[in-house]
């Protein structure tokens, strides 16, 4: 994508190389970059960097506009900083997401929305309690198609309260943004070392957050009785996000903190970061 003589590339898929180094399109995004290569099935996308955002809006809108003609829509723009989804600072949840944006219009504005959230109380408090100046905190931000999650949620690779060797599993029917934002009482499995399905534990989950092409394309919606009785994932399904699960710890190299979903039969890796409440890394 086009470049300023100064300040690097402004817009960068995530099959590129130059996408798995940090300084450049931050932590989130840099992970991904590298398990896309690895072959895990992770949404198209493209990240605006660090270069464009410090540079401004005129400087990348054209780039922009360029490139997310040949990405599907609707699309979710994430925050990749430099601070966070990293050991002992991952800044979780106090980043914005913006869902469902159909157009470049609309794309523009969540640029804007997750660009102050970096400048927000919450996050300026957070950084000050670990340390780290927010001055030397850059962001970019990922665009990525939008997967029409039929169940989604998170996972851990290591239990992450008693850091037991067990993958613990939360999830929902639809996206994983119910989940993820504790609205609801998710479903939980547990699977052990030997790859065995030892717990299953069925949740109210009264909600569910879909997407649809009627009217707006994300909705959150209740869930039908019969939805609330029954488990959101076969079990070959829940053992398929543990294999992925471990898998991710082996190749990232530490106890991981996932974010998947379902689309049909495809699994996909949303995001991939330390587990914050474990301190050891994985040798």
């Amino acid at each position: 994508m086009g470049e300023t003589r100064t300040q690097g590339p402004r817009v960068l898929w995530l099959d590129d190389p130059r996408c798995t180094h940090p300084e450049i399109v931050g932590n989130k995004s840099a992970t991904l970059a590298r398990l896309m290569d690895l072959g895990y099935d992770i949404p198209s996308g493209l990240c605006l960097t660090t270069a464009a955002l410090s540079a401004g809006q005129g400087d990348y809108e054209g780039d922009l506009l360029e490139s997310t003609r040949r990405l599907k829509s609707p699309w979710v723009a994430r925050s990749s900083s430099t601070a966070e989804d990293g050991y002992g600072r991952a800044f979780p949840g106090l980043f914005t997401t913006v869902l469902d944006l159909p157009d470049i219009s609309s794309l523009m504005r969540a640029i804007e929305k997750i660009e102050r959230s970096t400048h927000s109380e919450v996050v300026l408090t957070y950084a000050r309690k670990l340390g780290v100046d927010p001055q030397t905190v850059k962001m970019a931000i990922l665009v990525q198609s939008l997967v029409p999650a039929t169940a989604a949620g998170v996972a851990f690779s290591r239990d992450p309260v008693s850091e037991a060797e067990n993958v613990v599993i939360e999830s929902n029917y639809g996206l994983g943004e119910t989940v993820v934002d504790g609205s609801v009482t998710p479903d939980s499995f547990t699977v052990n070392g030997d790859g065995e399905l030892i717990d299953r534990t069925r949740g109210t989950k009264r909600h569910k957050v879909v997407a649809t092409t009627l009217g707006a394309r994300v909705r959150r919606v209740d869930t039908s009785d019969l939805e609330r009785s029954d488990l959101s994932l076969n079990d070959e399904d829940a053992l398929a996000v543990a294999r992925v699960t471990r898998k991710l710890e082996a190749d990232l190299g530490y106890p991981v903190d996932v974010e998947w979903a379902f689309s049909g039969e495809r699994l996909y890796v949303l995001q991939a970061r330390p587990i914050t409440t474990i301190e050891s890394q994985v040798s």
